[in-house]
């Protein structure tokens, strides 16, 4: 879910009576891949589009991290 808000200062009653909040859902879709280095650490990198209504700003998000594996078995 995704919630925006815009603020309207302005004279006018027609834009006065436009809703000034919208909560909606928001669609995501992208990718990513991950990269064993050794077998308890893992880098890994996303790329994923946001997308919802009205207010809900649509987006682009890049994501990369690193994974540990603690208490790796043996």
């Amino acid at each position: 879910m995704g919630h925006g808000t815009a603020d309207l200062n302005t004279t006018d009653p027609l834009l006065n009576s436009v809703s000034s909040s919208s909560t909606n859902l928001v669609v995501n879709f992208g990718g990513g891949v991950e990269r064993s280095i050794t077998d308890a650490i893992r880098v890994h990198g996303d790329l994923r589009y946001f997308f919802g209504g009205d207010l809900v700003s649509d987006y682009w998000r890049f994501g990369i991290g690193v994974s540990f594996n603690v208490g790796h078995p043996r």
